[in-house]
C-alpha cells in the first residue's frame, strides 16, 4: 500500500498541482471503503449481486465526481460483468488510464489492496472534477474478475479496455 500511496501521490501533482493534491479527505476515504466493505457477500464472481452492488456504487461516486461514464459490460462464463470509468479531461488527445479493481479474492471483505485502491480512485476523481483544465485525458477505470480463478486469464476485466497499452504504441 504506500507504493500505491506514493504513486497517487506523484500522480495527482502531476496532474492537479501540489496545493489541490493536499486536499484528498480522509473521512470520505473511510466512506468509500465502508461502503465497499460492507456489501451483502464478499464482492466476488461467485456473488454478482455485491459485485453489482459495488459496481453501482463506484458509478454513483464518479457521477457525482463529474466523470463522463462509460460501463464495459463482458460476459465470462455465462454471467455478465462490468468495469466502470468516468473520464476527465479532454475528450481526445492523450489519455492517462488508472485502474484499480473491484471485486475480492474468496470470502473476505476485501479492505486491503482493492477497497483502498477504489477508494483512492473516487477520491482522486472527486479531486479532478474541480474546476480545472487538465492537460490530457484521464480515465479511472474500476474493473472486476482480477482476483482467482481470472487472474492472469483473458477474463480478467482490464483485458476488455479499449486503448490498453497493449493495443497501441505509446511515445
Amino acid at each position: 500500500m504506500p507504493f500505491r500511496s506514493f504513486v497517487l501521490t506523484i500522480l495527482l501533482c502531476a496532474v492537479l498541482g501540489p496545493a489541490r493534491a493536499a486536499g484528498a479527505d480522509t473521512v470520505r476515504l473511510r466512506r468509500h471503503l465502508l461502503a465497499l466493505t460492507t456489501t451483502p457477500e464478499p464482492r466476488n464472481y461467485r456473488h454478482l449481486t455485491s459485485l453489482n452492488q459495488a459496481a453501482d456504487y463506484i458509478r454513483q461516486e464518479l457521477q457525482t465526481a463529474g466523470a463522463r461514464l462509460t460501463e464495459q459490460p463482458y460476459v465470462v462464463q455465462g454471467n455478465t460483468y462490468r468495469n466502470v470509468i468516468g473520464s476527465f479531461g479532454p475528450q481526445t488527445g492523450p489519455r492517462l488510464i488508472t485502474g484499480v479493481h473491484y471485486g475480492v479474492c474468496g470470502e473476505q471483505p476485501g479492505a486491503d489492496d482493492n477497497g483502498t485502491g477504489v477508494a483512492a480512485l473516487l477520491e482522486l476523481a472527486r479531486l479532478l472534477g474541480q474546476p480545472s483544465t487538465l492537460p490530457c485525458r484521464i480515465d479511472l477505470v474500476a474493473y472486476t474478475l482480477e482476483e482467482p480463478p481470472f487472474f492472469r486469464t483473458k477474463s480478467m476485466g482490464a483485458t476488455y479496455m479499449p486503448g490498453r497499452c497493449t493495443t497501441k504504441k505509446w511515445s
